[in-house]
């Protein structure tokens, strides 16, 4: 634990709830997916698609068959239920516990095989239902409608999108601020910070193709330039493993909470994220790659992955908690306090008076704000910040751009002015600073630069008394550059796919979704 939480889990926030509601799935086109699986699927392919799989035959007789003393009848069954692919997994559960050796080991054998693309046939049910909305397909209406009344993951919402896409309506994303705003309240008592971000989906589209669309054609220094066709079909497929084998995942919301007491060696940290995932292929995921000695225990309902003594990571059905902190036994208790909290729907966070009165005072309307009772540590290490008592942040969606404040109230108005002063003289001479040497930066990272400039310059500074306010925006050009970053990194990441190996960009399949 260590005071640079502050900055990195705000940056953090900021970026991914800045995205919205984006599901892992959104993120990869419908064409790159069908290319992907070798697929142009008609219209009445993908209507079919859209209808619940069903397991056919009696997979209990082909069960009781995986034990008999006939080979050929023992084979014929595991071919069987092998065909009927990853929605037979769960019927098998019996047959893995199973007494008899040798109906157990088979079962077992059978889900190993299918567990890697367990999720493959719910994928591309979501993918053919999301196409036949692009497509505008209204023969597909019944269908869709009917899908819309599923209770399976993500059918419904997805349902209801293309709805609208094909009958010419906008579908108005949920707001979930109501329902994460209980999760503050489950924090522990003695928490001295906190931070909430909802998805409300201001940075625009987050997706492989758009954000490949800022890809330039200089290259990362000392590398050839990537063709973005064949970039994209490596994100996408690396990204299609991935829901294959544990699903859709979206995040709604995140709340985090600070102990009051902080420094580089010790403090707390609870967080607790709120989305759609499937619990038991996360967790089996996990089990896989860290093996069968992977730190994974059932506890209070939960599954609990325990990656090292101090640290504790519970899933829950629609919610993954967090715990940290600089001692095994500091965490266990947290953690069986706010696994509590979250079980009953109470917490103790309204029994500290001082933050519930920070906490009726702030602004919490925006998609990301914060409130800090500013810690000892902080004040000590910082003679700038001795005088900051409490910190709020609010923020605003306005035209594209994210506006915010950072008000600061302390006891000492001179150290407060004198603290905004400075810091308002090192912004402008870092600012100075910054656009002498962009001559100097290379071009794939001319933008992240500019952006950062841009960001700078809109901050404003001002005093009045014992209270500092900083306001600013991340501005449209800010988001560019968040998003020419992320394309950087994908770069760097793929080193092998450059413009001489990929010199024609892959042609997506005749029929195939654009």
């Amino acid at each position: 634990m260590g005071l640079s939480i502050f900055s990195s889990v705000f940056s953090l926030l900021l970026l991914i709830f800045g995205a919205g509601s984006t599901d892992l799935l959104s993120m990869m086109s419908t064409s790159e997916y069908w290319q992907a699986k070798g697929q142009s699927p008609t219209t009445v392919e993908l209507i079919a698609d859209v209808e619940p799989s069903k397991v056919s035959g009696d997979v209990q007789k082909l069960v009781t068959d995986l034990g008999s003393p006939e080979f050929k009848t023992r084979d014929a069954a595991q071919k069987a239920l092998a065909r009927m692919g990853p929605d037979v997994v769960p019927l098998l559960k019996g047959a893995t516990e199973s007494k008899d050796a040798e109906v157990a080991d088979a079962a077992k054998g059978i889900v190993a095989s299918l567990t890697e693309h367990a999720k493959s046939r719910d994928m591309e049910r979501l993918m053919a239902i999301r196409t036949l909305g692009e497509r505008k397909e209204p023969s597909a209406l019944a269908a869709l409608k009917e899908a819309e009344k599923s209770k399976e993951p993500f059918v419904a919402d997805y349902a209801l999108r293309a709805v609208g896409q094909i009958e010419g309506h906008a579908v108005t994303p949920v707001d979930h601020r109501a329902e994460l705003e209980k999760d503050v309240w489950l924090l522990p008592q003695d928490t001295g910070t906190v931070m909430q971000a909802s998805a409300t989906s201001w940075l625009g589209t987050i997706d492989i193709p758009t954000m490949l669309d800022r890809v330039g054609n200089t290259p990362v220094v000392g590398m050839p330039a990537p063709n973005k066709a064949q970039l994209e079909q490596q994100l996408s497929a690396g990204l299609i493993k991935v829901v294959e084998r544990i699903g859709n995942v979206r995040i709604d919301g995140a709340t985090l909470g600070v102990s009051a007491e902080v420094s580089n060696d010790s403090g707390w940290v609870v967080v607790l994220l709120r989305g759609q995932f499937d619990r038991p292929a996360v967790v089996a995921a996990i089990k896989s790659l860290a093996g069968e000695d992977a730190p994974l225990t059932r506890e209070g309902g939960a599954d609990v992955f325990t990656p090292e003594e101090s640290t504790k990571i519970a899933f829950f059905d629609g919610c993954v908690m967090l715990v940290g902190s600089d001692s095994k036994e500091t965490t266990e208790t947290l953690f069986a306090a706010t696994s509590k909290a979250l079980a009953s729907g109470q917490g103790e966070l309204k029994a500290n008076e001082k933050m519930a009165a920070l906490l009726a005072g702030a602004d919490r309307t925006g998609p990301l704000w914060a409130v800090s009772q500013v810690p000892a540590a902080i004040k000590k290490e910082d003679a700038d910040l001795a005088s900051f008592d409490t910190v709020m942040l609010a923020t605003a969606v306005k035209n594209g751009s994210l506006t915010f404040s950072v008000t600061a109230k302390g006891s000492d108005a001179e150290q407060m002015k004198a603290a905004s002063d400075k810091l308002e003289g090192e912004v402008a001479d870092t600012v100075k600073e910054a656009k002498q040497l962009m001559a100097q930066v290379p071009p794939q990272f001319a933008a992240t630069e500019q952006g950062e400039i841009a960001f700078m310059e809109s901050l404003k500074f001002k005093t009045a008394g014992t209270t500092a306010v900083l306001s600013g925006e991340v501005s449209p050009s800010v988001i560019d550059a968040l998003k020419s970053t992320l394309v950087t990194y994908a770069e760097l990441v793929a080193p092998e796919i450059t413009a001489a190996e990929t010199a024609q960009p892959a042609e997506a399949p005749a029929g195939a979704a654009k």
